[in-house]
């Protein structure tokens, strides 16, 4: 540290031992660990980071907590800056967690615009696997799947494990469905089995979904974006040349999109796709 009286390395410290304490679980001892690293910052200032990091920091820990009222709280404490990132994150966290997965969608979408390669002194890869889970809570699988599995192939050299350890259970299917229908290299095959071990699951990744939540998860996970947006439009009850119009493309267009629906969905008719996407919770 070229400032040696400044708080850098405690503060740094503190922040990888919060980030490892949750990661584990243990989100009461990471946000404690974060409010001694606030109150060292008050006393002796970090020429590298904020109060405003750490309160963002200390509100994804609440929101892992379900206490969102006091991340509420920190969000608005740290948002002495419009742009403020970690906030952002922390934000899109928590709309994760409120069921408002949308909007956290399109908050995290623009994040991962702005940057692309992360920010200094935090990658981009947690903002790639909120986005993934986003998406997954939205059934969007098609999107979800791709997304993890970047995230995935970026992670896997370096081991980077702890950010897919952090959001537990629910997780799991999306990492297990990647597994199985992605076409993934062995070292990031590896690294989700590693992963998986690590999260508390079973040695046999294999078995961790029963057959047919597996099947039906990867029928979902095969039907694109613009597929899903015409099995919408088809619910609704738009002729083909209607939803051409709507999609800003050829009718026959529509009509092979809709060929590749019946054939991924195994149905030979309108009602029929409509009924199994919504078993699929697709639409």
């Amino acid at each position: 540290d070229p400032n040696p009286t400044s708080s850098n390395m405690p503060v740094n410290i503190a922040i990888t031992r919060a980030k490892l304490e949750s990661a584990l679980g243990d989100h009461e001892a990471a946000r404690s660990t974060i409010q001694a690293a606030r109150a060292l910052q008050t006393q002796r200032p970090s020429g590298v980071w904020r109060d405003q990091d750490l309160a963002a920091y200390e509100a994804g820990f609440c929101v892992r907590q379900g206490n969102f009222a006091e991340a509420e709280r920190l969000l608005t404490e740290a948002i002495a800056e419009e742009n403020h990132a970690l906030s952002k994150l922390a934000r899109a966290e928590m709309l994760i967690y409120q069921e408002q997965a949308a909007v956290a969608e399109a908050i995290l979408t623009r994040f991962i615009t702005q940057y692309p390669h992360g920010f200094p002194n935090e990658p981009s890869l947690g903002a790639r696997i909120l986005l993934a889970l986003a998406l997954f809570k939205q059934h969007k699988l098609y999107q979800a799947r791709q997304v993890l599995a970047e995230a995935v192939r970026l992670a896997a050299p370096e081991r980077f494990i702890r950010p897919f350890l952090i959001h537990g259970s629910q997780f799991i299917p999306l990492l297990v469905l990647t597994l199985h229908t992605e076409n993934l290299s062995a070292e990031s095959q590896g690294f989700i089995r590693e992963v998986l071990q690590l999260a508390g699951q079973a040695n046999n990744a294999d078995d961790l979904l029963p057959e047919e939540s597996l099947k039906s998860l990867a029928t979902a996970a095969s039907i694109t974006e613009r597929e899903q947006d015409v099995l919408l439009l088809v619910r609704d009850g738009l002729s083909n040349r209607e939803i051409a119009a709507q999609l800003c493309i050829s009718p026959g267009t529509v009509k092979t999109h809709l060929a590749n629906i019946y054939g991924k969905l195994e149905v030979n008719s309108r009602v029929q796709a409509v009924a199994e996407a919504q078993m699929l919770k697709l639409i």
